[in-house]
């Protein structure tokens, strides 16, 4: 399934509904905060030096 095409952490959240219920207000109201919060991290992460990048000493 998807896990094939994906990297990295999957985390699990439970949200009382069906898939196609996800986008009506109850569930966004659980689903919304914790997206903003993942996705305000992994921004953050992208703006982060890399420790492993080296600058070419010319």
């Amino acid at each position: 399934m998807a896990s094939r095409m994906m990297r990295g952490r999957v985390d699990h959240h439970d949200v009382p509904c069906t898939h196609g219920q996800m986008t009506r207000p109850g569930p966004l109201d659980r689903i919304g905060p914790e997206l903003a919060r993942r996705l305000r991290t992994a921004a953050l992460d992208l703006t982060a030096p890399d420790p492993t990048h080296r600058r070419n000493p010319a």
